[in-house]
């Protein structure tokens, strides 16, 4: 019986992350720099939205369609809660039709002033929501 599991082409990008992040934590044993090495529960969401809009983007270059990211402040939502997140997420993806989408409300929920965050993520902004 299959077990309902679909692998995930982000895995060897998580594997060579954790690679790396094992080889400096090793190189700093004996100094004084601070290294924390987290074995389980570290976020992996990332990657497998990285994932699915990955497997999405051959049809989207197909239809012309850019996919415009959204980060939702807290109130909206528990996951991509900044421009940065949705940045991260971006650039993981890897392609011009995933881009990103800001919105004045939730930037407002952000430490930055709006105008900075717009101006930081100007290269990869698609469509910004000025009105809610």
């Amino acid at each position: 019986m299959k077990s309902g599991r679909v692998p995930i082409r982000a895995t060897e990008t998580l594997q060579q992350i954790m690679i790396e992040y094992y080889m400096e934590a090793k190189m700093a044993e004996g100094t004084e720099r601070k290294l924390a090495w987290v074995t389980s529960g570290a976020p992996v969401e990332i990657l497998y939205a990285a994932d699915v809009i990955q497997q999405a983007i051959p049809t989207l270059e197909d239809c012309g369609v850019t996919l415009a990211v959204e980060p939702l402040g807290p109130q909206e939502g528990d996951f991509l809660l900044t421009a940065h997140a949705a940045r991260e997420l971006i650039q993981q993806v890897g392609s011009a039709h995933c881009r990103l989408h800001l919105d004045v409300k939730a930037m407002s929920t952000e430490e930055d002033p709006i105008d900075e965050i717009v101006r930081r993520n100007a290269d990869v902004l698609r469509h910004v929501h000025a009105n809610d």
